[in-house]
């Protein structure tokens, strides 16, 4: 009788707990608790910010196209063993200096317009006259450029081959064209050495083949670049382009000639090196191309502001709008890098000084 009782207050127990249970489930349905919008809020969030301004070059990687004449060769002046040797593939050899000992008699670099082709006595006269005494003038000496040779330019000569080692041949008083190894322009480059050291050789052999002046260089351009006059980067050195991406003067293709970055290609032997300097089965009169890397610049950079990419919203091309406080402000796109994005205002007059980190997706500029 006892078991039955308690049997019978246990189960009224439970429906009493299980009533209450529904009860209080009943309550949070009908009255659902609402937290306040100041208290839900992340207080550290950051929701609007102040953008910087900074100079734009818009700097792009570009592949450069390099195209030079035909190949040429400097020779040697007289026979004799080849007693000292300084040649190198890209190594430059410059006017008034000397690269290589015949029988252990330097030659001395000299560049005209009109090869040297004899031996000079004064009172000679002639386009070769002429053209020594105008490399003379250019290396900065004071001298008469006649074309009648004198005893100024005899004592320059003597005295420079002195400084090289050369003893003049007793009984000799002009110009010995054996001692003078002639270069087309006041610097060349190497493209191939033709000796090496010890080799005999004959009076008019090949000494080095030569890569000769740059006919043209050309960047690629993106089809996206911001308009502007555009430089070509290469290593340190800045080169203005035309429209079509084109080094623009014979001077800048001439500095472009001595960059560490286009002669370390040549030096390099690489494939575009080989590019470069043409295939071996090309004839002399057949134009060479090769190709290198640089970078292209804007030659006055723009005034840009710098934007997280999350303020800009209903993009379209360059087009896009950011949000200063809820209102719309028109931008164009100028560049993006590294989660940045770079903008100009459409209507610089009205910048404003405070943009929304994220804005309202119904956002329209137009």
């Amino acid at each position: 009788m006892v078991f039955r009782r308690s049997r019978q207050g246990l189960a009224l127990l439970v429906v009493i707990v299980l009533v209450v249970c529904a009860f209080a489930v009943g309550l949070l349905f009908a009255f659902p608790s609402t937290v306040p919008a100041s208290l839900g809020r992340d207080p550290g969030a950051v929701t609007t910010f102040s953008p910087n301004q900074i100079d734009l070059v818009d700097s792009r990687e570009s592949q450069v196209t390099v195209t030079m004449g035909a190949g040429a060769k400097i020779t040697f002046p007289r026979s004799g063993t080849v007693t000292s040797l300084n040649c190198a593939k890209g190594r430059t050899m410059e006017s008034w200096q000397s690269h290589v000992a015949l029988d252990g008699r330097a030659l001395l670099n000299v560049a005209t317009a009109t090869p040297l082709w004899r031996d000079l006595q004064e009172g000679d006269s002639g386009p070769d006259v002429f053209a020594l005494q105008s490399e003379l003038k250019r290396l900065g000496f004071s001298i008469r450029v006649d074309g009648v040779l004198g005893q100024a330019t005899i004592r320059i000569i003597r005295t420079r081959l002195k400084e090289i080692g050369v003893a003049i041949t007793p009984g000799i008083t002009g110009i010995e064209r054996q001692n003078l190894l002639w270069l087309p322009t006041p610097t060349v480059q190497v493209s191939r050495c033709l000796e090496v050291l010890g080799s005999t050789v004959q009076q008019g052999a090949a000494f080095v083949e030569l890569t000769l002046p740059i006919v043209s260089v050309q960047a690629q351009l993106p089809s996206d670049l911001l308009p502007g006059a555009r430089l070509l980067v290469v290593g340190d050195a800045r080169f203005p382009i035309d429209e079509q991406g084109h080094i623009v003067s014979d001077a800048e293709l001439t500095k472009f000639a001595s960059t560490p970055g286009y002669l370390s290609t040549l030096a390099q032997g690489g494939e575009s090196s080989q590019g470069m300097m043409g295939e071996q089965n090309k004839t002399e009169q057949d134009k060479k191309s090769g190709s290198l890397k640089g970078k292209l610049e804007l030659d006055t950079a723009i005034k840009a502001w710098v934007v997280p990419p999350s303020a800009l919203g209903a993009i379209s091309g360059r087009d896009a709008c950011v949000s200063a406080e809820g209102k719309p402000v028109s931008v164009k796109i100028v560049g993006s890098e590294l989660g940045k994005s770079y903008v100009v205002f459409s209507d610089t007059s009205t910048q404003p000084v405070l943009l929304d980190v994220k804005p309202p997706k119904s956002l329209k500029c137009r």
